[in-house]
């Protein structure tokens, strides 16, 4: 809260499966996060981690 009001200052954002740039901002998306979380911890592997989300392997847009 600021001055007793909430302020939204990051909106997520999200695409149906089906979109043609899906698969290319899931992988985005997953670099971007083993990026920020790398510098406090072990990250998974992101080639493991689309897999898992997919079932399938990684492939490159």
């Amino acid at each position: 809260l600021y001055h007793e009001k909430p302020y939204l200052i990051d909106m997520g954002q999200a695409v149906t499966l089906d979109h043609p740039q899906a698969l290319t901002f899931l992988i985005r998306d997953i670099k971007n996060l083993n990026r920020y979380f790398s510098r406090y911890c072990d990250v998974l592997d992101e080639q493991e981690i689309v897999r898992t989300i997919t079932g399938t392997g990684r492939r490159e847009p």
